[in-house]
């Protein structure tokens, strides 16, 4: 037994030892497999490191090229003053540093005889070594000379070490420091290398130290960019080089704060060279690890002391990356270098941060699974042999039970003691010499004394052998010898099958009905086997079964009952998971068979929902976990999902029995109750939503007292919010509350009520409420008993009735205006019959009421053909609710009128007409005063022929059939010879009534179709359309001067006078509008004049021969007059600024000739200098005699000419002290000559002519920089445009924004011709304007007369914000309709592409329903077009758009006269 002490107690230590081994082992392989991990944590972060570098090499390789491009396209400029250019490359280089927010300094760098080649000596490169510091990276192996101490890579620069605050380098050492002080920048570099411009943000940088380009080129390819890493004012810097041309560079100092901080991000990260210098922080590498760092140990994870603290490290060579190398990049992460310098980076995790919490419970739960298993493999041989081994020889000792000897032999296998005691007790107990068949007789012989009923049974005959004192008293002393199936009551079948099913169910008992000596009785059998010898019997013990049977009837009534009751019944064994047992009425409730949950084809789970699923098996399972008794009991509510697949709400009660495993589901369907309950709730909460927003108040009246009381409800229907108040009032203070009007209506019920005249009440009246207004409210109640049944009150309430007041006044009105109406009103039924008709309607057709209701609307009439009602439903399909037209009504008596017919349609939900709603108002007096001022407004009062105006309208139908149909058309200009003598002599009286005689014989020669009107004075003008020839006009104009031979007897004096005809025809060919075609007829006309009156003359765009353009020929034009000059007034502000001399040729047969006529003809610069030097004597001569200022057109050329600067200085001198201003307007202004502008000034700057740019636009605009300009006039095609199209103002506005802000140039505007320009251009503030609108181009006799008119005319005030937003909503549907009509016509428009149109000009519609949008005229008609668009039909749209093209280009014609 010591022995075996010992032998256990060293298997212990042994044990002890092994596993405390196992544990040492298992912490040396955690400890190389975290520091595996962390290496892989590391070199991600290396990784990220890379990428954060490409990036930012990106950002400042686009920002170098893109100054690099700025810079190319400024020396494109040609800029030869120095000043100015470097200028100009400071500006770019400052900009793209403040932009950028990348570059701390950026330098450009002249470098003559410096190339791009790789091929420079061994001598050249290593000369460079000095100043190249580190480079970022290189693909350049790791030398020995990387360890060389840092200061041979230092430039010289004064400053401090710039630092950085990285936690795991605290109290690292500074960079070395220079004393010397640096060179400013203007300064030129060393070595012929010059510094071309700079801009600096770091006060540090002034210069580029000893920093050489020629030290670099080598490592650039193809002159692109090289970047390095060098110290500098003794910090490391980091910086770019990028070839600009042949001999320039772009260096920039990167913000190296930005770099630190993009690494910051990623934990404690070092960047370092060969030399062991940190660049993005101050201190050596060798100085932090120690100088037995080895460099070579690239791609490990090592352990370091870094001040004083164990930290895991992990660097590589920071090689180039292929994903950045391109053809213009060296491919380096933070710079693309080709030096032999190596750069690595590093990064740092401290190793007190692996040790946490996480980590400490992977090594336990590893240690204990590594002690387990070696425990178990150490033990095993122990475990068989002592333990194993004796339990197996116990079994089979046990099984052979006369075996002592087994037993007895289980010590000799040495087992453990509790094995050894039990053999030896069991060796004690089974005595061997007891035999086994005398064993069993003593114990039948027992049996026989014993009070149990035990019956001994022939295993084979069936027949009693003996019976105990128990079984005789239950059968009877004669039950010995019976046959056991004799005692069974019923049959033998019945009796065979328990039997069976006793012995194939493996059951040892079984309950049956035995006859006995009282009768028959339910007993519980037990039964076991005895063997004596070779024979075996068979022991019946029987017990009474009666209370068993009666408990088992009644259990099987009761689950007989519980399987046709509404409850669903599971039994689920939760240590099985399985459903044991399901109530018979699963089938009728949810039509499930019970066996699909038995054979476990359906879990309880599958029931449920989803998220009900999970709920409830967590809710089952942690309740059965957490059991501390043996039984308990819970309920839940389920949606249940039945074999129809839907779901229906059970209240679900559970009993769950601990030592049985299971727990009863008890399912009682309560869904319909659910939703009834729901359904109540609901109900519940509408009228507690109705009663708690209720708007009535309850209120109790006591006649008694004289008193009224009202519930809380009172203040909030009266407004009372936060106001005190009483809510019980005498009389007295209740009618002081009601509105004085309405107070008699109060009394009086409360009279009725009092003296028992009625028993209800009934007042409605105003109130006054929390507002200090008054309420519409209710009273309604009853008079009854009060509570003691002695006096007389009255329960009401009071309801706010404003809403309904209202609507009664609404409809009150509604009915007043249907019947007051001056409209006269019809409603219909959906098929058209009429339902009612007002007032109006009778007294406008005279038809009575039985003659129109129930009639079709048979009353009017359309000017087309057609059924009225048919049209009016045509129209109103859709969406459309409402037609309008113009339309003839019908009286009685038979006459028409004319009327204004709006027709409505009154539609449901999907869009079905109920009722039609038709209006007309009779027109008949507006139509003849609409005649009579559209007669005013378009005829001449004394003639009575059309107008100007009528005319110019009138002329755009005829230019569009023209342009359309290719025919031909001719504008006369016609005027009368000597018609100012005929006044003169006979007085304007004749005159008047000779210009309506001859005017209606001149309508008498024209065609019917042509138009003539009266332009004004003794002009006409005609129209002479569709004509086959120009031969055809001729010969009509041979008629008009027939005129001539025509005697008028006006008052007695006969009256003649000849006229002058000019013509000119259009054909739709050219690009021209009416305007240009009606001066060119006006230049014919005069023409004719000049060449002897009484004639015609056809305008031609022929050029003139060559002997009209000889000097002598032009000299002798000037001589004889044929040159003369107009005056156009030039305003500013409210003042006559001064005029612009307008040069004219009245050019024999071609009649008077503007500027842009004859200047082509002329051509050469001679012949255009005699005219120059006519126009400055003209010019000259007019400020003299007026002292105005004054302005003519001169080209550059003429300008340069020594002659007309002669002629100009000459006459100014000689002129002596002159008032007012000379000034020439620069016709020639271009790319080609604006160089020479300056020149001429400076010329004739000290003669004070002041200079105008006659024409800028967006061509000429880029070179009027600097240009010594008085004034800059806008061409007069932008003026124009700027009231026709968005694009002109906004082309506009940026053009005067850059003249008047960049520039600061006085601006003018030249062809003002309507109000809307004027006031437009007054909102830009133009220093000076002119045009038509203003004043058209004087003759020198009606100056004085315009200037007198000027005073007294009232000017224009700029255009606000709300006319221009309108004006603006005007030109965005002027483009909108051009496009829709355009579509349209070509009949392309799908009904998809209408309703988009559709929804755009809807959009337009909201914009002018802005508040101020009716000050801008037009913004009416826009929305009548609108409208009409709106309610238009996609199946009607071919004949509207017709009519509609029409009205469009009227507003267009109204928009730009505006």
């Amino acid at each position: 037994m010591e022995n075996r002490k010992n032998s256990i107690k060293k298997r212990f230590y042994i044990t002890l030892f092994v596993s405390l081994a196992t544990l040492a082992l298992l912490c040396v392989c955690m400890v190389f497999f975290m520091r595996a991990q962390i290496a892989n944590e590391l070199a991600v972060r290396i990784s990220a490191a890379r990428g954060i570098s490409r990036d930012v090499n990106r950002e400042l390789f686009n920002d170098l090229e893109i100054l690099k491009n700025n810079i190319l396209s400024a020396q494109n400029l040609k800029l030869k003053n120095n000043s100015e250019i470097s200028n100009i490359h400071t500006a770019f280089i400052q900009n793209a540093a403040r932009e950028s927010k990348r570059f701390d300094a950026i330098f450009f760098i002249r470098a003559p005889g410096v190339e791009n080649s790789a091929a420079q000596s061994d001598g050249s490169a290593s000369g460079a070594d000095s100043v190249r510091g580190g480079s970022l990276p290189s693909g350049a192996t790791q030398n020995d000379a990387s360890r060389n101490d840092a200061s041979k890579n230092k430039a010289s620069g004064g400053g401090s070490a710039s630092t950085n605050s990285a936690s795991v380098l605290e109290g690292g050492t500074d960079g070395a420091q220079s004393g010397e002080t640096s060179q400013d920048a203007n300064t030129a570099a060393q070595n012929g290398e010059e510094i071309l411009s700079f801009y600096s943000r770091d006060a540090r940088i002034k210069n580029l130290g000893e920093i050489k380009i020629s030290n670099f080129t080598s490592d650039m390819k193809e002159g692109e960019l090289v970047s390095r890493y060098m110290r500098i004012e003794g910090a490391w810097r980091y910086f770019l080089i990028k070839r600009v041309s042949a001999d320039e560079y772009l260096l920039g100092f990167v913000d190296t704060n930005m770099l630190n901080s993009k690494l910051a991000g990623l934990g404690e990260i070092l960047l370092f060279n060969g030399g062991g210098e940190i660049y993005n922080f101050s201190g050596n590498l060798f100085e932090l690890l120690g100088r037995s760092f080895d460099l070579k140990s690239t791609r490990e994870a090592m352990f370091a002391d870094i001040n004083s603290s164990l930290s895991l490290i992990y660097f590589e060579e920071f090689s180039p990356s292929a994903s950045v190398a391109g053809p213009n990049l060296n491919g380096s992460e933070l710079g693309g270098s080709l030096s032999d310098d190596a750069i690595y980076i590093m990064a740092i995790e401290r190793a007190s941060s692996c040790l946490n919490a996480r980590n400490f419970m992977i090594l336990a739960l590893a240690a204990m699974f590594a002690l387990c298993i070696a425990l178990g493999v150490w033990n095993f041989k122990f475990l068989k042999r002592r333990i194993l081994a004796p339990l197996v020889a116990l079994k089979e000792a046990l099984e052979l039970s006369n075996d002592h000897a087994a037993l007895r032999g289980i010590s000799a296998l040495e087992p453990v003691a509790p094995i050894d005691e039990i053999a030896r007790k069991l060796d004690e107990i089974l005595k061997p010499a007891v035999r086994h068949g005398d064993f069993s007789m003593s114990f039948k012989d027992a049996l026989k004394y014993s009070s149990l009923s035990v019956l001994s049974i022939d295993n084979v005959a069936g027949t009693i052998e003996s019976a105990s004192n128990g079984a005789r008293e239950l059968y009877g002393d004669d039950v010995v010898g019976r046959n056991i199936f004799a005692l069974q009551s019923g049959s033998f079948y019945d009796y065979a099958y328990q039997t069976q099913r006793a012995n194939y169910a493996k059951e040892n008992y079984v309950v049956t009905r035995h006859v006995t000596k009282d009768g028959v009785r339910d007993l519980y059998v037990k039964k076991s086997y005895v063997r004596d010898g070779s024979k075996i019997s068979t022991l019946f013990v029987v017990l009474d079964a009666s209370r068993y049977r009666k408990f088992y009837d009644e259990t099987k009534q009761k689950y007989e009952y519980l399987n046709h009751a509404p409850i669903v019944t599971l039994v689920f064994d939760y240590t099985s998971g399985k459903i044991i047992d399901a109530s018979k009425n699963i089938k009728e409730a949810w039509g499930y068979d019970a066996a699909q949950f038995l054979n476990g084809e359906i879990k309880f789970w599958d029931l449920l929902s989803g998220k009900d699923a999970q709920k409830a098996r967590n809710e089952i399972i942690n309740r059965l976990a957490d059991m501390k008794s043996e039984t308990q009991s819970f309920a839940q509510s389920y949606k249940i999902r039945h074999n129809d697949n839907v779901s229906y709400l059970y209240d679900v009660s559970a009993y769950a029995k601990k030592s049985a495993g299971t727990v009863a589901f008890y399912f009682q369907n309560i869904d319909e109750s659910a939703r009834a309950l729901q359904r109540l709730q609901d109900d519940l909460d509408f009228y507690k939503t109705v009663i708690d927003t209720r708007n009535y108040s309850a209120c109790l009246i006591d006649l008694e007292a004289q008193k009224i009381s009202f519930d809380k409800n009172y203040l909030r229907i009266l407004n009372y919010k936060g106001k005190s108040f009483n809510t019980e009032m005498s009389f007295g203070e209740f009618t002081y509350e009601i509105y004085y009007i309405d107070l008699e209506n109060f009394n009086s019920m409360i009279r009725q009520c009092s003296a028992g005249l009625r028993d209800d009440f009934r007042c409605e009246f105003r109130l006054r409420n929390g507002a200090n207004g008054y309420s519409w409210v209710s009273l309604q109640g009853y008079v009854t008993s009060n509570e003691n049944g002695r006096g007389r009150v009255i329960k009401t309430t009071l309801e706010e009735i404003g809403s309904r007041k209202e609507t009664e006044l609404e409809l009150n009105l509604n009915a007043n205006v249907f019947s007051r109406s001056l409209e006269a009103i019809l409603i219909t039924d959906e098929a058209g019959k009429i339902l009612r008709a007002n007032n109006a309607f009778y007294e406008i057709t005279g038809f009575g009421e039985s003659e129109t209701i129930g009639q079709e609307p048979n009353f009017f009439t359309l000017a087309q053909d057609g059924d009225l009602l048919e049209k009016i439903k045509q129209n109103l399909i859709g969406k459309q609710v409402s037609y309008k037209d113009e339309i003839y009504g019908l009286k009685k008596d038979g006459g028409t009128f004319p009327a204004l017919f709006t027709a409505i349609a009154i539609k449901d939900d999907f869009s079905l007409v109920s009722n039609y709603i038709l209006m007309f108002t009779e027109i008949s007096q507006i139509k003849q005063k609409e005649s009579e001022l559209a007669k005013i407004a378009h005829h001449d009062a004394l003639t009575g022929l059309p107008n100007r105006v009528y005319f110019m309208k009138a002329a755009q139908g005829y230019t569009a059939n023209a342009g359309s149909s290719g025919k031909l058309m001719a504008v006369l200009f016609i005027d009368f010879d000597g018609f100012k003598a005929i006044n003169d002599t006979y007085g304007h009286e004749v005159g008047d009534m000779f210009l309506q005689a001859i005017s209606k014989a001149m309508s008498g020669l024209l065609r019917k179709g042509d138009i003539l009107a009266r332009l004004g004075g003794d002009e006409f003008g005609a129209i002479i359309g569709d004509l086959k020839d120009e031969q055809a006009a001729h010969m009509l104009l041979q008629r008009l001067l027939g005129i001539s031979k025509m005697k008028f007897n006006l008052k007695g004096n006969e009256i003649s006078a000849s006229i002058s005809v000019g013509a000119a025809f259009y054909d739709g060919s050219e690009k021209i509008d009416f305007s240009g075609l009606l001066s060119r007829a006006d230049r014919a006309m005069y023409r004719a004049k000049t060449s002897g009156k009484n004639r015609y003359f056809i305008f031609e765009n022929a050029p003139a021969t060559d002997d009209e353009m000889s000097e002598a020929g032009l000299r002798q034009a000037i001589e004889s007059g044929e040159f003369f000059v107009l005056y156009q007034p030039i305003i500013s502000g409210a003042q006559i600024y001064g005029y612009e001399l307008l040069l004219r040729w009245k050019r024999g047969s071609l009649g008077v000739l503007l500027p842009q006529d004859f200047l082509p003809i002329i051509g050469e610069p001679q012949l255009e200098l005699l005219i120059s030097k006519f126009a400055f004597s003209k010019m000259l001569e007019f400020n003299e005699q007026t002292g105005a200022n004054c302005s003519i057109n001169v080209s550059l050329t003429v300008l340069a000419s020594d002659e007309f600067y002669g002629l100009v200085a000459r006459r100014l001198r000689s002129a002596g002290e002159r008032r007012g201003e000379l000034m020439f307007e620069i016709t020639d202004f271009s790319e080609q000559s604006y160089q020479s502008f300056i020149p001429v000034r400076k010329r004739y700057a000290e003669l004070g002519i002041k200079f105008a740019l006659n024409n800028a636009n967006a061509q000429n605009v880029q070179f009027l920089a600097n240009q010594p300009f008085d004034l800059i006039k806008i061409d007069r095609a932008l003026c124009l445009n700027i009231g026709k199209k968005k694009d002109g103002i906004r082309a506009m506005v940026e053009i005067t924004g850059k003249l008047k802000r960049e520039f600061e140039f006085a601006v003018g505007a030249q062809g003002v011709e309507n109000a809307l320009s004027l006031r437009l251009l007054n909102n830009l503030k133009f220093n000076y304007l002119q045009g038509n609108f203003i004043a058209k181009a004087l003759d020198r006799k009606e100056i004085d007369a315009f200037i007198a008119r000027f005073k007294d005319t009232p000017k224009l005030a700029a255009i606000d914000k709300d006319e221009f937003i309108s004006f603006l909503n005007a030109l965005d549907y002027k483009e909108l309709a051009l496009s829709f009509v355009s579509r349209a016509d070509a009949g392309d428009l799908s009904p998809g592409e209408f309703e988009s149109f559709r929804a755009k000009f809807g959009e337009i519609l909201n914009k002018t329903q802005s508040a101020g949008s009716e000050k801008f005229a037009p913004t009416t008609e826009i929305r009548k077009q609108i409208l009409d668009i709106l309610s238009l039909d996609y199946r009607a749209l071919v004949s509207f758009i017709q009519s509609f093209k029409t009205r469009l280009d009227q507003f267009i014609s109204d928009l730009e006269a505006a």
